[in-house]
C-alpha cells in the first residue's frame, strides 16, 4: 500500500504547475536536464520500494533518489517539485513507523520500533517548507502543511527544546485552516 501511495503522489504530480510550463523560458537542455533528474530520482524510489530489499540499500537507494531530485532542483531553482518528490520521500521510507501492520503490510524496514529518524524527519520538513516556499499555490500545499505538522510533532520526542517544534505545528495547523477555509468560501 505504501509503495502504491507514493508512486501514484509522484506521478500525479509530474506536471502540477501548467502556468509555469507555459511560460517556461529556460533552454531545452536544462529543461531535459530537469525532467531526467525527476525521472530518475522517481525510479529510484520505486526501486526502494521492493519487499526484498534492506533498511542499507533502501538506505542507499533513497539517498540517490533524493540526490536526483536536488539535480533537479539546482536546474529550476524555484520549481517546489523536486522538494515535493524529496518530502514525500523521506516521509514514506523514514516517518511512518507506527508499528501498526494494515492488510498484511509492515512498517518500512528503515524504522526503528515505534520511532522515527529524527535527521530524516527534519529533512522531510524543510523539504516540505521548501515546496510551500516555491509553490504556495500548489493545490497540494494543503496535504503538505497537514504532513508538516504531524512530523514536527513526531519530532517533538527527540527535541531538546520542543516549543519551536509545537509552535510550528500551530503555525501549520493554523495556515490549514485557512486554506480549507478559502476552498470552503469558492465553493459557495
Amino acid at each position: 500500500m505504501r509503495s502504491l501511495l507514493l508512486v501514484a503522489a509522484l506521478a500525479a504530480s509530474a506536471h502540477a504547475n501548467v502556468w509555469d510550463r507555459a511560460t517556461d523560458n529556460t533552454s531545452q537542455a536544462t529543461r531535459d536536464r530537469y525532467e531526467s533528474a525527476l525521472h530518475d530520482g522517481d525510479e529510484l524510489a520505486a526501486r526502494a520500494n521492493a519487499k526484498v530489499n534492506t533498511a542499507g540499500t533502501i538506505n542507499a537507494l533513497v539517498d540517490e533518489a533524493i540526490a536526483q531530485y536536488k539535480i533537479a532542483a539546482a536546474a529550476r531553482p524555484n520549481d517546489g517539485e523536486p522538494y515535493f518528490r524529496i518530502a514525500s520521500v523521506l516521509e514514506s521510507f523514514y516517518t511512518d513507523c507506527n508499528g501498526i501492520s494494515l492488510n498484511g503490510l509492515r512498517p518500512p524496514a528503515t524504522c526503528k520500533g515505534n520511532t522515527v529518524d529524527p535527521v530524516r524527519t527534519q529533512q522531510a520538513v524543510d523539504a516540505w517548507e521548501s515546496f510551500e516556499t516555491r509553490a504556495p499555490l500548489d493545490p497540494r500545499v494543503g496535504d503538505s502543511l497537514f504532513s508538516r505538522a504531524i512530523l514536527r510533532t513526531k519530532l517533538v520526542e527527540s527535541a531538546k527544546d520542543p516549543k519551536p517544534l509545537l509552535e510550528g505545528a500551530r503555525k501549520d495547523y493554523t495556515a490549514l485552516l485557512d486554506h480549507a477555509d478559502g476552498l470552503t468560501m469558492l465553493q459557495l
